[in-house]
């Protein structure tokens, strides 16, 4: 079942409403550059992914259909997209970095505390964690989003979230 505000949403860009494109970017802006980020591990990078990841949401909206997912399930599925045919390209290998993140959102991501707490998680189980707790996606958006299946997104989060609460609990007694 489709969201009148995804139907309008769409509308809106198909009209080119320059009051809706900066609503998505302010709404979504933290989103796609957590992916394009940590993806990338540059700023430089990130930062023109994500402005090429909204120019093609934007010139593609006619291949949005609101009945068949979210408007941010979408976003997600062609920043993934985008972001895995810039990596097709390149030839280093990225690690994750808390400071690049918070660099490139101007401002920071997460708290020290969440940081600490999902440090040491795959990539994937880090996905899907920040998509649920930080996004609120559902199951269902995460799998559609991610490529994966929803049985294996319940299943990473869970993993997850117990790696997560035992570094939590390490930071608490570290820094607390």
């Amino acid at each position: 079942m489709a969201r009148r505000t995804d139907i309008k949403l769409k509308e809106n860009i198909k009209n080119h409403r320059e009051e809706t494109f900066e609503e998505i970017y302010e709404e979504y802006r933290h989103l796609v550059m957590y992916f394009t980020t940590t993806k990338t591990g540059l700023k430089t990078d990130a930062e023109d992914l994500a402005q090429e990841i909204f120019m093609k949401v934007y010139s593609n909206i006619d291949d949005y259909n609101p009945y068949l997912s979210s408007f941010k399930t979408w976003l997600v599925t062609i920043t993934m997209n985008h972001i895995t045919d810039f990596l097709r390209q390149r030839k280093d290998f990225i690690i994750y970095d808390n400071d690049i993140v918070n660099e490139a959102c101007d401002e920071p991501f997460f708290s020290p505390k969440f940081e600490y707490a999902v440090r040491t998680l795959e990539t994937v189980d880090r996905d899907v964690l920040v998509l649920k707790v930080v996004y609120n996606f559902t199951h269902k958006e995460i799998a559609a989003s991610l490529k994966i299946s929803i049985d294996v997104s319940k299943k990473k989060l869970k993993a997850a979230k117990n790696i997560a609460k035992g570094e939590w609990l390490d930071y608490e007694k570290k820094f607390q």
